[in-house]
């Protein structure tokens, strides 16, 4: 990003506070700049414009190895009281591991409700959901894992909570699945389309913003691309049961069929079942093939039986 580009951005965040975004549905891959997207005011710099890493197929946003703060940045998708959804593919870069105290690591995907002003206190907090690599999660103080973290704590009664699952290089997907935002909604958390938590809320407010990065120093790089924030999940909980009546049938199979054109060759998106053929898409490669075929088959059990897989 151009440094003329990177202070227009900026000023934008400071000066005129937030600006009103396009609403649910948002979606952004990124290859037209960071219009949608303003300085978070607690970290030091907007998420740079960057073309080193991308899924689609230039661009996206990059988070900088940092020290003492970090890069972030917020999009307004409009407040909500009921479901909503929310998805990013975060690169990690993985030179620095997060095992040393004095070098954490950190990125984030959050919904956050919060009152944004240019000048001090810059953020009163109301209400997050947070998924993420974040020091101060782990009662260690390091960073190899991801984490949970909801503003009133909610059922899982901590603040955070510890996901299983370890940094790698490369990408992951990381996503947000609300019923409700207020008392009552659950919440679940999935890295890679696979449950890894669930909080029931005990309190909630409208989660106008959506967040990428992390007001936190950084001792690895970061990039964010293929951010979207729904009404509700595209995908059912087994990703091939696409009628979403729990199990893995010849219906099912009928549907893949539809998907189905082979290594390299993306699906017809304007097809009835374009957003099923997504969800067969286990490789996050933007085709559905025999290796497609072959999650398909893990999961394939007949009508009334669960699915053989998870």
């Amino acid at each position: 990003m151009s440094g003329s580009r990177g202070l227009a951005i900026l000023l934008t965040a400071i000066l005129a506070g937030p600006v009103p975004g396009q609403g649910i549905p948002f979606s952004d891959d990124f290859e037209n700049g960071m219009g949608n997207w303003h300085r978070w005011p607690e970290a030091t710099e907007t998420l740079q414009w960057d073309e080193s890493v991308s899924r689609s197929p230039t661009h996206a946003a990059r988070a900088v190895e940092a020290d003492p703060w970090g890069y972030a940045s917020y999009a307004d998708v409009g407040a909500q009281s009921g479901r909503v959804y929310a998805e990013v593919f975060v690169y990690d870069e993985f030179d620095d591991d997060g095992t040393v105290y004095a070098r954490p690591v950190s990125n984030m995907l959050a919904l956050i409700g919060a009152d944004l002003s240019p000048t001090p206190p810059l953020v009163t907090y109301h209400d997050y959901l947070q998924l993420g690599v974040v020091a101060w999660y782990d009662p260690a103080g390091l960073t190899q894992k991801y984490y949970i973290r909801t503003r009133y704590r909610d059922t899982h009664g901590q603040g955070y909570l510890d996901t299983g699952v370890y940094r790698r290089r490369g990408w992951r997907k990381l996503a947000i699945d609300a019923d409700a935002l207020e008392a009552g909604g659950q919440v679940r958390f999935y890295i890679d389309d696979r449950l890894v938590g669930v909080s029931q809320r005990t309190e909630g407010e409208p989660l106008r913003y959506v967040r990428l990065g992390l007001n936190f120093k950084s001792y690895d790089n970061f990039w964010y691309d293929d951010v979207r924030v729904l009404a509700a999940r595209p995908c059912n909980t087994t990703l091939q049961d696409a009628d979403g009546d729990g199990d893995v049938d010849l219906a099912d199979f009928g549907v893949f069929q539809g998907c189905f054109n082979g290594p390299n060759r993306p699906w017809n998106t304007q097809s009835a079942n374009a957003a099923r053929c997504e969800c067969f898409d286990r490789e996050y490669d933007g085709d559905v093939d025999l290796s497609d075929f072959a999650a398909f088959q893990s999961c394939f059990n007949g009508p009334n039986r669960p699915p053989t897989c998870m």
